[in-house]
């Protein structure tokens, strides 16, 4: 009975190691399965990080794009390797005064990256009196216009250009003769009896010549100084205002040949209102001024209305009216208008067809410019040099404009 209960025993010992060795066994099977499936779901990206010289950037941050906990930086020389998960697509290198860059992973599993330096924009910089500021920095009234705004009015000379370019400044042009230098006004008119031009200086220096004489092609800004602070170093001279003139400069390390042709028509959009248009419209106009004086001037006796209709016909072609010489009709000068009517008489035919004043006066012209520069500069010297020929036609006659420069 003893030795039964004995078998028992260890028969259920037995059964129970077996089972703690086949939930061992699972365990371990599972285990190894898990760290094949943990290794299959990420990968290992190396790579180097140079500048454009090929020399390795130490401390290049790299991170999986959108996920800020995933990361590592270069070592000394530049190379870097990173566990990214499986599924990465992209990942981002930074470095302070580089330009970020992002790159697409894609099957590589090595990269090899170049990253290149930044510029950063510090602001708008213009000319001032003493030298350069940029425009968040200065305090003074100043406007700056820069060669390309210039450019793009396609003007004969720099004044007519500045139109509605700055706030305050006033561009006063009497005449549309091509080449005509326009009258500027800085915030009016700043004295009565003085002259109120204000100051040209270009490149620092002041200029009383002519501003048609400067191409405009030439010029790479126009700062305008309009108040007494951003004046101030000019003295009594810059009063109306100062318009500082940049000319263009070779650049380092560039060397540059450009050929400008521009060509394009001159012409008159605006209709000429109220204008006379015929030879009979001067006739029946200068008809009715004599009735109306017939009709109004005590001096000339008391007409009636038709007496002054009469008159007004017989002394059209007169010493009162019109000389008897431009009677170009078929007919006598005191038949040429219906004293009833006022009107031409349908019978009154033209001897010959006089040429139209407008015809003489006005016509298309033609604008040819040919630009030619050359530039370039190194480490201690720049150049530029340009060659220009315009010719502008008006839309008037007599009105031609042409200019060679050579700078």
């Amino acid at each position: 009975m003893l030795k039964t209960e004995q078998n028992s025993v260890l028969k259920a010992m037995n059964i129970k190691q077996t089972l703690m060795k086949r939930e061992l066994i699972i365990i371990m099977l599972c285990l190894f399965l898990g760290s094949n499936l943990v290794l299959a779901q990420s990968k290992s990206i190396t790579g180097k990080v140079t500048d454009i010289a090929g020399e390795g950037i130490p401390g290049v941050s790299i991170i999986v794009k959108d996920s800020m906990q995933i990361g590592t930086i270069t070592n000394i020389d530049g190379q870097f390797m990173i566990n990214v998960p499986a599924a990465t697509e992209t990942l981002v290198f930074s470095f302070m005064g580089m330009q970020t860059r992002e790159i697409n992973l894609g099957n590589s599993t090595e990269l090899s990256v170049v990253m290149q330096e930044s510029t950063q924009d510090i602001g708008e910089v213009m000319v001032v009196a003493y030298g350069k500021a940029t425009k968040s920095s200065f305090t003074g009234s100043a406007d700056k216009v820069t060669g390309e705004r210039l450019e793009m009015k396609n003007t004969s000379e720099l004044t007519n250009a500045l139109a509605g370019e700055v706030a305050g400044v006033q561009v006063i042009n009497s005449s549309g003769q091509p080449g005509t230098t326009a009258a500027i006004r800085i915030r009016g008119f700043g004295s009565v009896n003085s002259g109120r031009s204000p100051l040209y200086v270009v490149d620092g220096v002041p200029f009383s010549g002519d501003l048609s004489s400067i191409s405009p092609s030439d010029i790479a800004s126009t700062t305008i100084l309009k108040d007494a602070t951003a004046t101030a170093l000019f003295g009594s001279r810059g009063a109306n205002g100062v318009i500082l003139i940049t000319t263009k400069k070779g650049k380092k390390g560039e060397s540059v040949i450009e050929v400008d042709l521009k060509y394009g028509v001159n012409m008159r959009l605006l209709p000429l209102y109220n204008s006379i248009q015929s030879p009979e419209q001067f006739v029946e106009l200068t008809w009715e001024g004599l009735y109306n004086q017939y009709q109004v001037n005590p001096d000339l006796g008391d007409h009636s209305e038709i007496d002054s209709r009469i008159w007004a016909s017989q002394d059209l072609f007169s010493d009162w009216g019109i000389h008897p010489y431009y009677n170009l009709w078929d007919v006598e000068g005191k038949s040429v208008v219906d004293p009833y009517t006022g009107r031409m008489n349908t019978n009154a035919l033209r001897r010959y067809n006089p040429a139209k004043w407008g015809d003489e006066m006005f016509e298309n012209g033609n604008k040819t410019e040919a630009i030619l520069k050359i530039s370039g500069g190194a480490d201690r010297m720049s150049y530029f040099t340009s060659f220009a020929y315009l010719q502008d036609e008006g839309d008037y006659t007599g009105s031609d404009y042409k200019r060679f420069s050579l700078r």
